[in-house]
């Protein structure tokens, strides 16, 4: 996991993570592998992130977690 104070950074490398920003320069490295040469999609399918301001849907906690992987078998969920 990831925490710290407000304004520390933490939005900021998930950002980075996720590759919504492009790097001004460096590279990073996940296992020795440049995420810059991995597909957004496959990244953004391993990194999760729960902001300060969470919400649920009006709905069962068990639809609000498959909102985030609907076919998630009863195993994934628990």
């Amino acid at each position: 996991g990831l925490i710290g104070p407000s304004g520390a950074g933490k939005s900021t490398l998930v950002n980075l993570l996720l590759r919504l920003y492009d790097l001004q320069g460096g590279k990073i490295l996940i296992d020795g592998q440049n995420i810059a040469e991995v597909t957004q999609e496959s990244l953004r399918e391993q990194i999760g992130m729960i902001t300060q301001d969470t919400s649920l849907l009006h709905r069962s906690i068990r639809d609000n977690l498959l909102y985030g992987k609907p076919d998630a078998t009863d195993d994934e969920l628990w």
